[in-house]
């Protein structure tokens, strides 16, 4: 009889055996998934090897093999081990991480999709849109947006007609409102609605014909130059692509990614936010086709599972994703590029917490591929591997036909305070800016990263902030439904009427969030078409796509958003981008703040002027000195870094040291302490020369979610040591008369973040 070695997703770094029935024999495999009986439950756990010789006398047999072939290929399998040893985590977390959605994929699905044609002649159709733009302007601009779009405007087909008139336009890719206009259109024998079976994933291909390369110039065409010989090599490495706002990049991307096609090998392109899939996927499969698939976690389990299928079984040749991406089943693996390689979005927020940006590297290198990182603002870290050579550096000083960087303005709020504006979300100066863009009918970013109507909503008498209770954070008033709601539990309660500290009806609301920028935008600008992209505006599947749609339509006069609009988006009619505060972030207690506030700066800046009119950029800030926000407005990356750097080398934080942030939370505040000092003593005892430990001391939120927290920061010149070092300290802890039972101790190797 054969015996498994199964891993399963549990925080205990171990394998265990399972008998394999005699009807079970001829489907197992190593990578495969199997169903086992653990305790009582039953869990989804991965074949990681076979044996005659199981490691104890007695086992229970596996209960179902789950996949037809494996989904885990041997790098895979040394990719999820690496992660294991890294980030402190068991082997099967890591796996868990990993696996596609859903349990069981047997056989690529059929799936109906639906597809839109004009039914009429292009003259007809725009007749139509003439006379329909003044009594159904939406189904005008639906019509509009079809013709544009179908490959071979015309009659619609029927039967073998339907190959020859193009693809049309799937159903699916239009936002709810065009959806709605075209049924109507439908009705009026404007456009014909046909449905069509597709196996697997999706098949879009563009409009018509694939797009052709572009000619490169200047700093691209040595990028691309770079990135070939670096192919062609045998031994391809990590190149750092850093290059201005609207430089060019993803033009080099699709170019080597060719390049990687027509070698017979697959690509992975990962992105920082859902957000971005929008623009980068249509260029994408413009110049590529049905062969780009998508993997992000607003696809439902059936889809994400199709595309995963098509991916494994070589249909798909090119990945698009954020970081889960990162385990995309490519078996030839050929490229790997990070797109906006410094964004802390691609660090997982939970167990295990890799970094996909690092996964990546270690990725490549075991598939002998290429990572292709690429950036406006690369991370400290990642630049000073590229000036010591460990990286290769490619720099694109200019942007595509050198168009200029658009002109900064700091806007001095200290200044505006005095003059009586200081409750003001606009200054003078962006008011005026804002007003006269709309009036030429030029588009609008107004950035902040908040989101809610007021940050926090104090009492004028006693001074207390009404706070969570499950959270150590004060609750954030958002106005559309009059409700406080906490940003890290979700907990929401009815804003009071009276203080509940002290009765007092004397409740102010401080701070700003987005939905006080767009409430202060429409009252100032009413002719203006606005809208808001957060957190709280996106949360229904697809809706990150649909606002974008009609921002690229001209839909919308002015966006509202936090992060997600400050990178990656290319709108050439934006002229105007407006920072409402780079404050936000600045004075954190971390050691990245400064880095990440000039990143975001320089980022958000670089959504204007992108096309042929100049853009304009309106910082608004407390602190208009600060090194960090003196080198955005002048967008000098090298001036920043030389000036960070020097601090990270001083105080030995990465760059020039490893981190390793320890958090022992549970919900008895007493039982933390005892740990947190117990493992603070365990550490210092079993700490080397080379290692520094900070605390003990509550973490920056003490409380979260109902869990007290405690914190403390090891410091050195080598991850493996820290780990080493955390692994006995704990194994110690076990030999204490400890309340360890009430506690979880959670380990973050390389954090981007110290909250």
């Amino acid at each position: 009889m054969r015996y498994a070695q199964v891993v399963v997703p549990i925080p205990v770094d171990r394998t265990f055996d399972y008998s394999v029935p005699p009807r079970m024999d001829p489907l197992i495999a190593v990578g495969k998934r199997v169903r086992v009986p653990f305790g009582r439950q039953r869990l989804v756990g991965t074949v990681v090897g076979i044996t005659a010789n199981p490691a104890v006398e007695r086992t229970r047999p596996i209960d179902e093999v789950l996949d037809a072939e494996p989904v885990f290929d041997e790098h895979m399998l040394l990719l999820t081990r690496w992660i294991s040893d890294r980030y402190w985590c068991s082997w099967g977390e890591a796996l868990a991480a990993a696996a596609p959605a859903g349990a069981r994929r047997r056989a690529v699905p059929v799936r109906i999709e639906k597809r839109v044609w004009p039914a009429v002649s292009p003259d007809e159709a725009r007749a139509a849109c003439g006379s329909l733009r003044k009594k159904a302007p939406r189904q005008a601009a639906a019509l509009e947006e079809i013709l544009a779009r179908t490959a071979a405007p015309g009659i619609a087909p029927t039967g073998e007609e339907a190959a020859a008139a193009g693809p049309g336009i799937p159903v699916s890719s239009l936002d709810e409102t065009t959806r709605r206009a075209i049924r109507a259109l439908s009705g009026k024998g404007l456009v014909t609605i046909r449905s069509r079976e597709i196996q697997g994933g999706t098949d879009e291909a563009g409009s018509g014909g694939l797009e052709q390369p572009l000619h490169l110039k200047g700093g691209q065409k040595h990028a691309a130059k770079l990135v070939i010989a670096a192919l062609e090599s045998g031994s391809p490495g990590t190149i750092l692509l850093h290059g201005v706002t609207a430089s060019g990049k993803t033009e080099v991307y699709l170019q080597a990614i060719a390049h990687v096609l027509a070698a017979g090998k697959q690509a992975i392109v990962l992105v920082p936010e859902i957000s971005l899939t929008y623009q980068t996927m249509q260029r994408f499969r413009n110049r590529f086709g049905s062969c780009v698939a998508l993997l992000h976690s607003q696809l439902s389990p059936a889809r994400k599972s199709d595309e995963w299928t098509r991916i494994l079984k070589g249909k798909a040749t090119i990945v698009l994703g954020p970081r889960s991406a990162v385990f995309a089943p490519t078996r030839r693996l050929g490229l790997i590029v990070v797109d906006e390689e410094h964004e802390n979005s691609y660090k997982q927020a939970d167990t295990p917490r890799y970094h996909a940006r690092d996964t990546a590297a270690e990725r490549a290198r075991l598939a002998g591929a290429l990572l292709l990182l690429g950036t406006a603002t690369p991370s400290l870290e990642s630049y000073h591997r590229a000036v010591s050579s460990r990286y290769q550096l490619s720099e694109i000083p200019n942007r595509v036909d050198d168009r200029p960087l658009a002109s900064v303005e700091v806007v001095d709020m200290r200044e505006e305070w005095s003059r009586g504006r200081g409750q003001a979300v606009f200054s003078a100066a962006l008011e005026h800016a804002v007003r006269e863009k709309i009036s030429r009918s030029e588009q609008v970013i107004l950035f902040l990263n908040r989101r809610g109507h007021s940050t926090f909503v104090m009492c004028r008498r006693c001074g207390e902030a009404v706070s969570c209770k499950a959270c150590d954070v004060s609750l954030t008033y958002h106005s559309r439904h009059h409700r406080l709601r906490c940003h890290y539990c979700n907990h929401e309660k009815a804003l009071p009427e009276q203080c509940p500290s002290c009765g007092s009806a004397s409740i102010s609301y401080s701070g700003a969030g987005t939905q006080r920028v767009e409430k202060e935008a429409a009252r100032l600008f009413p002719e203006a078409r606005i809208a808001r992209m957060d957190s709280d505006t996106t949360r229904r599947r697809r809706s990150h796509d649909e606002l974008l749609r009609r921002f690229d339509r001209r839909e919308i006069d002015i966006l509202v958003g936090t992060q997600m609009i400050a990178k990656g988006l290319d709108f050439p009619q934006v002229t105007l981008v407006g920072v409402i505060s780079a404050d936000t972030c600045l004075h954190l207690p971390d050691f990245r703040s400064a880095e990440r506030t000039f990143q975001l700066m320089t980022q958000v800046a670089g959504r204007a002027g992108r096309g042929q009119m100049p853009g304009q950029v309106i910082i608004q800030t407390f602190n208009p000195d600060h090194y960090s926000i003196t080198a955005a407005s002048r967008q000098d990356y090298r001036a920043f870094y030389n000036r960070e750097i020097a601090e990270r080398e001083e105080l030995e934080y990465p760059p020039f040291g490893c981190i390793v942030r320890v958090l022992v939370q549970g919900t008895r505040e007493k039982a933390v302490i005892e740990v947190a000092g117990a493992l603070g003593s365990a550490l210092g005892a079993r700490a080397s020369d080379g290692i520094t430990m900070l605390g003990p001391a509550p973490a920056l939120i003490a409380k979260l979610r109902g869990q007290h927290r405690w914190s403390l920061l090891l410091k050195g010149n080598d991850t493996r040591e820290l780990r080493a070092c955390m692994k006995t300290a704990v194994a110690d802890l076990a030999e204490l008369r400890l309340p360890l039972s009430t506690v979880r101790i959670t380990a973050d190797v390389d954090p981007v973040g110290l909250a």
